[in-house]
């Protein structure tokens, strides 16, 4: 080797050392970021492709969460068609019982035969309709009307009722079966 060489490996040597943050000649250690990595520089294909699939990605995220949302959107439509033909037949119940109050109340009927007709109508109802209908009523017709129906049913009218009722439709209840 000649002196060129050694001059070479020098220079290159002392350019290592200046990268690295150690000066030649010191022997000095290492600063503790020894070497920063070096970074993948990417080629414009390699990032043009990258990119391409990065937007496929989400594009299929964005049409997965479409039909999410379009799906969820028709079960809501269901449900709302579903609450409002539930809400009809509510309000056609709810007539029908208080048409039925109203005869019993007014006499036009006989006593048994309007107790009964509305006895089988509050049964049918939903409990906490049927509550709210003989909520409106003086204790010992309710308690006429709940003595025709199904126990159960009753039982769970009982239930649906504000307590303060619910314990003078009991007590009617029981001075009427005395």
């Amino acid at each position: 080797m000649g002196k060129g060489t050694f001059w070479i490996l020098g220079m290159s040597f002392s350019f290592l050392c200046l990268c690295m943050g150690v000066e030649p000649g010191k022997g000095g250690e290492l600063p503790s970021p020894a070497l920063k990595p070096v970074s993948y520089q990417e080629t414009p294909a390699s990032m043009a492709v990258r990119m391409m699939e990065e937007a496929r990605r989400k594009e299929q995220e964005v049409l997965q969460r479409e039909q999410e949302v379009k799906t969820k959107e028709e079960r809501l439509g269901a449900l709302k068609q579903e609450l409002e033909s539930l809400s009809r037949e509510v309000d056609k119940r709810e007539k029908e019982l208080k048409a039925s109050l109203e005869k019993s109340q007014d006499g036009k009927e006989g006593s048994d035969g309007g107790i009964s007709q509305l006895a089988k109508l509050v049964e049918a109802a939903a409990p906490e309709q049927g509550a709210r209908l003989l909520a409106g009523m003086d204790p010992e017709t309710a308690a006429k009307v709940i003595s025709r129906m199904n126990p159960k049913k009753a039982g769970r009218l009982l239930g649906s009722m504000e307590p303060e009722k619910a314990l003078l439709v009991s007590q009617a209840l029981i001075k009427s079966k005395r």
